[in-house]
């Protein structure tokens, strides 16, 4: 049988659009286009580190409506980046021990961010944590120096609906200040670090969704250390030594190489 022939293939009482829906699920992978993975990478040319800005990881969920804001990042729930000497100290010692590590929280939703906001009259410093209605939304929510946007996948076989997907999100995401250490932390790329970058792939890990970006480390530096199998990928995180092997790496790198392998095969686009 030719890689399209199974188009032409029905059964009796089974229109054809069902036959070659419940084929695709049998074989490929499903894209989740109402997922966006949302990237500012820190590293690079391109990268936040040239504004002076600590870049950004994020997950938006997509109702078809602009004026509705579902999203999910973790933060600090100190405003780090425009903070005092001291906080910035404590920071830069937290990547050497825990003793300095800062709270984290979903979306900047504390009282320390929400104060420094009001008190720059800025915005995408906090956002809106679980109570906000109609939805929880990240302070970066729609922003437009995003770098890249994803959506994800799913595997071959997985036949839970859209709105399940989402679901598992926002359960995990509302679980995840009590699941994780509930901190915050840099540990110089290392993957058992908990920031933003570690939020989503965690989130992926935990739903079930498959980021084909996760080993190309031209999309962002972030990732050589998922496709080097959790090693550090920084001198400085070398000689620190490596922390834990999180359990998502495996599972993040080995089903990126097979998403990518089926869409190269078939000469689909991501």
């Amino acid at each position: 049988m030719s890689d399209t022939s199974w188009l032409e293939l029905s059964f009796p009482g089974v229109s054809q659009a069902a036959s070659e829906a419940s084929y695709t699920l049998a074989h490929f992978p499903r894209r989740i286009d109402r997922i966006r993975i949302m990237r500012i990478p820190f590293y690079g040319t391109n990268g936040a580190m040239m504004e002076a800005e600590p870049g950004h990881y994020w997950l938006e969920l997509d109702h078809g409506d602009r004026k509705i804001k579902e999203s999910y990042g973790w933060y600090p729930a100190t405003d780090i980046t425009n903070s005092g000497v001291l906080d910035k100290v404590k920071s830069g010692a937290s990547m050497f021990t825990p003793f300095f590590e800062s709270e984290g929280c979903i979306n900047g939703d504390s009282p320390a961010r929400r104060k420094s906001q009001n008190e720059r009259h800025s915005i995408g410093i906090a956002g809106g944590g679980f109570g906000t209605q109609p939805f929880p939304w990240d302070p970066h929510h729609g922003a437009i120096d995003v770098r890249t946007i994803r959506h994800p996948y799913v595997g071959v076989g997985d036949d839970r609906s859209e709105g399940e997907i989402l679901q598992a999100i926002r359960d995990y995401a509302a679980s995840y200040k009590h699941t994780s250490n509930g901190r915050w932390t840099f540990k110089f790329d290392d993957p058992a670090e908990n920031n933003c970058h570690t939020f989503v792939w965690q989130t992926l890990y935990h739903c079930g969704l498959i980021d084909v970006d996760i080993l190309d480390s031209s999309v962002d530096r972030h990732f050589a250390s998922i496709a080097n199998g959790g090693q550090h990928t920084s001198v400085i995180g070398q000689v620190v030594g490596y922390l834990k092997r999180p359990e998502f790496v495996d599972y993040l790198s080995s089903k990126a190489k097979l998403i990518q392998g089926i869409l190269s095969k078939y000469g689909q686009t991501q």
